[in-house]
This record gives structure tokens, sequence and C-alpha cells, in this order.
């Protein structure tokens, strides 16, 4: 079963598809990309950091890309070709793009309710380890958080449209995080679901 789960920024999607390799082995595809590498970020991890031009080079070998905050991330191929149950994290707005490619992925959306930006906000500073920044650091955090925050608000103005894109294709869901909890109580149990179908 392949699984594309797509959602706003800071939403939560490494997060579950960490969740998905650990409970249900799961394969994060792994990506590539020109961004920079974030201090908790390990190559092992499942993301590579390599220059635009090395990646434009190979482009042909990647079954799918995107744009993203001025940064290209890309697929293997090869990768998507070795694993039965696989997941990738990617844009709302590249979710059409996937569909018309037929790789059978089941596409699963994360979205925030829009008076809870606090909650998201708290999930970025999470990801950037900002409590154990030092002020000048936290600064420059600050920014990086607030970029996220405005880029998720106009995501979240068209959310709508990509509920529906999503609900259109067989077996996709859309999901409205509510906490920490939602995850477990409401997208694992659907993902149970979908594995006994033996879809």
């Amino acid at each position: 079963m392949r699984i594309a789960i797509a959602g706003t920024s800071g939403v939560g999607k490494t997060f579950l598809e960490n969740i998905l390799a650990e409970k249900y082995n799961f394969k994060q595809l792994p990506k590539t990309t020109d961004r920079k590498q974030r201090p908790h970020e390990i190559e092992d991890s499942g993301i590579f950091f390599k220059t635009r031009p090395e990646i434009d080079a190979h482009i042909s070998k990647y079954f799918f890309t995107l744009q993203y905050a001025g940064h290209i991330y890309a697929w293997s191929e090869a990768d998507l070709n070795s694993h039965k149950n696989c997941t990738v994290a990617i844009t709302m707005e590249s979710l059409s793009r996937l569909f018309h490619k037929n790789l059978n992925f089941i596409p699963i959306l994360l979205y925030i309710d829009k008076t809870n930006l606090k909650f998201l906000e708290q999930r970025i500073k999470n990801q950037l380890n900002y409590q154990d920044l030092d002020p000048q650091d936290k600064l420059k955090a600050r920014e990086k958080i607030d970029e996220r925050l405005e880029l998720a608000k106009q995501e979240l103005q068209t959310i709508d449209k990509y509920i529906s894109i999503v609900e259109s294709v067989s077996n996709g869901r859309a999901f409205q995080i509510k906490d920490d909890t939602t995850i477990y109580q409401e997208i694992l149990p659907y993902i149970d679901l979908l594995l006994k179908k033996n879809i």
C-alpha cells in the first residue's frame, strides 16, 4: 500500500510517516533536496542533501519532484519500486500532479482549524528545538516560525479544495489534527482498516 501524506506546514506529516514506519513497517521513501540541512537531520534519516545542479543532472531517475519554499524535493523511482508498503510526505499543491501519474497512492490529508495556529506554532517550535536555542539563534528561528505560520495561513485559505481532491480519490481521507492524540485515535485505526482490507 502506498500512502501520500499531505498537509499544512508543520502539521505533522513526517511525524505520521515515522509512526507508520515504526508500527506497520512502512518504508519512508527517501527524498533528495537542495535545502540546507537542519540541526536535527542526518542523511540516514531519509533525507539526502544535494545541490540543485546535482539533482537536475539525474532528474529522470526521480518519479516525482515538487517545489516548496524555494527548494526542490525529489523521490527516486528505484526506491518506489523496491517497497510494497511505502509513504511520501508532499505538499497539498502537488497532490493532483501525483495522482495524475497513476502510481496508486492513497492520500491522507492533515490540516488544522484556522483558529488553532498556536498548536501549529508549538509543533514548529518542537521541530526546531526552539527551547534549547541560545537567544540569537532563537531570533533566527522566530523568523522561520513566522514564515511557516504565514505559509500555513495561506494554505488553510484553500483547504476545502484540497479536502475535496483527497476525498475524490479511492480511500483518500482528510483528518483535522486537533491535538497530539488525533493521529492515534483517528488516523491509525483508519490505516488498520485499509491494511485489513489488503488495499
